[in-house]
């Protein structure tokens, strides 16, 4: 949805010319006038809840950003409240029409990027901020994770003014599930993301013992290998929670110094990776909040930067859309078979990322009632997987199949 497409007639906003409803920018009571039109409102419609603008016939799709969102169940008078009780679902035809909305970017010039004061690892890679984690293995080793990290307040901390915080990353899992598989693979991944990640300055693993996600097979499948910079600690080979919480403690000030003595310095925007999610929705958050954050990214990727939108069940409405906005047809492709690979270890869907690179990324929610905009939706990444400006690349170079 372009922006100069929305217009706002009195008490409500017309998304799209091509729309036939409208959007009601406040409490709308029966008898109102929309400025323009012929006809008054008939019912009571709450802000951000949708009026029809013409006269709907039964079978007609109800559009909204110039995208069905459903299909009237019976015949809707203009100014009637359009909702759940007169929309119906159905199946129709689709064009996705691949790459047809699909722009490159339009880079600034390198010597006119912007730049950030980040901190540069010794493998290159650059954070944002400088943590110690703590990380379980499985939801037994949770409380231990949890207390050595709330042991270093800021107190704690005072003498150590480069590190951010200790912070924990426990879960759920790790246990109770096959030792291999996509469910396994998935957590050690996302476990090993979190260990390797550039705003860690070094990492504490903390294993039970007896779990299946065992810390061996952690490092092992990940290439994690223990270090000055990666401790790893097993509760049943040190005496159990109280003492693993007490060598955990130990182990993190003798981190500290090292995690402390980092330097920031100016570094390119095409460093950054910028994460999206919607934390929830109402009537408007996709026509405000989500296409501003969607314009701030925008500049982030001029600059050459990278930005993820995970929120994949809120996409799943809109599949043409993504279509027309994929580099490549595969792609597409590949985003509508993600989410059907399986359950992930806790039983939920799991919702791989789609990596947006282009002008117009409107990150927004609620599924089937609003069009992704981006303009270059270039890879669907496995979940757990690493991201940033090294798979942009790989992506540009992988054929077409």
């Amino acid at each position: 949805m372009e922006t100069q497409q929305k217009s706002i007639i009195g008490p409500c906003i017309r998304l799209h010319p091509a729309d036939n409803v409208l959007v009601a920018r406040m409490n709308v009571g029966i008898g109102a006038q929309v400025p323009g039109e012929t006809w008054g409102v008939r019912s009571q419609v709450p802000a951000g809840h949708k009026i029809a603008a013409r006269f709907i016939k039964a079978g007609e799709p109800i559009l909204k950003y110039n995208v069905c969102i459903g299909f009237a169940a019976a015949d809707i008078q203009p100014g009637t409240y359009v909702h759940s009780h007169n929309v119906s679902f159905q199946e129709y035809e689709r064009d996705y029409a691949f790459g047809r909305d699909y722009r490159p970017v339009d880079p600034v010039e390198a010597g006119r990027q912007a730049s950030f004061d980040g901190i540069v690892r010794g493998d290159g890679r650059v954070g944002t901020r400088n943590y110690l984690g703590i990380l379980s293995t499985v939801n037994c080793s949770s409380t231990v994770v949890r207390k050595i990290a709330e042991w270093f307040t800021p107190e704690r901390l005072a003498d150590f003014p480069n590190v951010d915080g200790v912070v924990a990353f426990s879960h759920s899992l790790g246990c109770g599930m096959e030792m291999t598989g996509e469910p396994m693979d998935l957590l050690r991944r996302t476990m090993a993301g979190y260990a390797r990640h550039a705003n860690l300055g070094a990492a504490l693993i903390v294993g039970l013992g007896c779990e299946r996600n065992q810390l061996k097979g952690l490092l092992d499948t990940q290439s994690l290998e223990p270090g000055p910079l990666l401790r790893t600690f097993v509760m049943q080979e040190s005496g159990g929670t109280r003492k693993t919480i007490e060598a955990g403690i130990a182990a993190v000030m003798e981190l500290l110094p090292q995690v402390n003595s980092v330097e920031r310095r100016p570094v390119p925007a095409s460093h950054l990776t910028v994460g999206l999610q919607c934390g929830g929705s109402d009537g408007f958050s996709s026509i405000t909040a989500n296409p501003a954050l969607g314009a701030a990214v925008d500049l982030l990727v001029r600059h050459g930067g990278t930005a993820i939108l995970s929120d994949w069940p809120a996409d799943g409405g809109v599949p043409l859309r993504r279509g027309g906005h994929a580099a490549r047809a595969c792609i597409h492709g590949h985003a509508g078979l993600r989410p059907g690979l399986g359950h992930g270890p806790d039983r939920r869907r799991r919702q791989p990322d789609r990596l947006y690179h282009g002008p117009r990324l409107h990150v927004r929610r609620q599924a089937c009632t609003q069009p992704q905009v981006g303009h270059q939706f270039v890879d669907v990444p496995a979940a757990g997987g690493r991201y940033g400006p090294e798979l942009r690349h790989d992506s540009r170079r992988r054929e077409d199949h």
